[in-house]
């Protein structure tokens, strides 16, 4: 049975080898396709997108003359377009049309014929988000990977069949463990236990996203910006790089029995990456344009902290500085975060937040409770009822009431005139 990839080679094959004949009918009407090919990625992509995909390629300058070659094909013979494009060798131009374009065009023959093109600004979004997380571009350019959990890459592994078949996808195992030496002088011990790959290997798919703005190599080697068309994307468009973003970076949400304050918390989470001191700006810049995609969706977190010597990388000495922001744990910004972020392909964060969610809520109710209690002491209190009496009947401590009715301290706060919505799930 032949797979998905080589059929897909098979047929790029089969468009480009119809004739010997370099004159033929059928290679002439392959060249109009081919320019009609390059006109629809152009439309979909722009032209830069399109000339970025080309630049990856060292024989670029060729993938111009071809595009030159384009024009003029059809309207001279091989003599006339070779004086045209200033070529040396005319078989170069009979090589063209017999068999093979140059590799900038291969490239961007694969993307269309594999559909790559057609993707979804949703589907993007989430392959930039792993992108910029846990995963990322080979520097060659030759594949694009995703790092996690076995259960989560086989559920992302579902969604890319679903969405984009044409992806080559293979999931491996990540052996082997490695150490972190840390600035203060600590050895950080990093287990790969339960560690896998996705991996989609295939060049034509790597450059795409690459001129789309992900960067390729190590992210904390250089500068890294959020593509224009995420920041002014739609919901659906933030919404899939956040997720994929936070699926890999973002703490885990942990709901935990504070012992001495007697109560259950919600404890705090960070967003944090890192980079070489000469990044340490680009990285401030980096986080605050994901706070204020945050803010947006009335999502609130701290200000970025100053970076932070961080680690000593083993390989080259260079030291990298750290920092991060909190997103607030308030009932409230715990609800909305979890409405627009649900770690559709993070399983622990995904019932995680939901537990966290469970708790937000049974505090709101218990602040409604309190407003309730509050605004009934007050029309106690006004009718002479003493704070003893008003504390018994509304089973409260004395002392609430009292700061309540007297001090007016510690008074319950309305969260919101929605208030009663949100404790509801709505």
């Amino acid at each position: 049975m032949i797979n998905n990839k080589k059929m897909q080679r098979i047929d790029l094959n089969r468009f480009l080898l119809v004739s010997n004949i370099y004159n033929s009918d059928q290679n002439f009407q392959k060249m109009d396709k081919i320019k009609d090919i390059i006109k629809e990625l152009k439309d979909l992509l722009g032209k830069e997108v399109i000339d970025k995909i080309m630049g990856t390629h060292k024989d670029y300058y060729y993938g111009i003359k071809f595009l030159e070659f384009l024009g003029w094909h059809g309207k001279l013979d091989i003599k006339e377009i070779t004086h045209k494009l200033d070529i040396a060798n005319p078989r170069l131009i009979e090589f063209w049309y017999r068999r093979y374009p140059p590799r900038p065009i291969i490239t961007l023959l694969n993307i269309y014929f594999k559909n790559y093109h057609k993707i979804s600004k949703k589907n993007l979004a989430y392959l930039f988000g792993w992108g910029f997380g846990d995963g990322g571009l080979r520097k060659d350019l030759s594949s694009y990977f995703i790092c996690g959990k076995k259960q989560d890459l086989l559920q992302i592994e579902g969604h890319f069949n679903n969405n984009i078949p044409s992806l080559p996808v293979t999931i491996e195992e990540n052996f082997g463990n490695s150490s972190v030496y840390q600035a203060n002088g600590k050895i950080k011990h990093i287990s790969s236990n339960d560690s896998w790959i996705l991996w989609i290997k295939d060049s034509s798919f790597s450059k795409l996203l690459y001129a789309l703005g992900l960067p390729k190599g190590e992210k904390v080697l250089q500068p890294t910006n959020i593509p224009h068309w995420i920041k002014q994307g739609d919901k659906q468009v933030k919404k899939g790089f956040l997720n994929a973003l936070f699926e890999g970076e973002l703490q885990t949400h942990r709901v935990h029995f504070n012992v001495k304050r007697n109560k259950i918390d919600i404890c705090p989470i960070t967003f944090g990456l890192s980079k070489i001191e000469k990044y340490k700006e680009d990285l401030v810049n980096f986080l605050e344009d994901i706070r204020d995609m945050l803010q947006e969706f009335q999502i609130n977190s701290t200000s970025v902290e100053n970076p932070k010597l961080s680690n000593i990388r083993k390989r080259d000495g260079l030291i990298t500085y750290s920092t991060r922001f909190y997103i607030s744990i308030s009932a409230l910004n715990t609800i909305r975060f979890s409405e627009f972020i649900d770690f559709p392909f993070n399983q622990e964060k995904r019932i995680a937040i939901q537990k966290a969610v469970e708790e937000a809520r049974r505090k709101i109710k218990n602040m409604e409770l309190q407003i309730t209690k509050y605004k009934k002491a007050l029309e106690l209190f006004h009718n002479g009822r003493s704070i003893y009496k008003i504390s018994k009947e509304l089973d409260i401590r004395w002392h609430t009431a009292n700061n309540w009715l007297i001090t007016k301290k510690h008074l319950p706060v309305l969260l919101s005139k929605n208030l009663s919505e949100v404790s509801n799930g709505v």
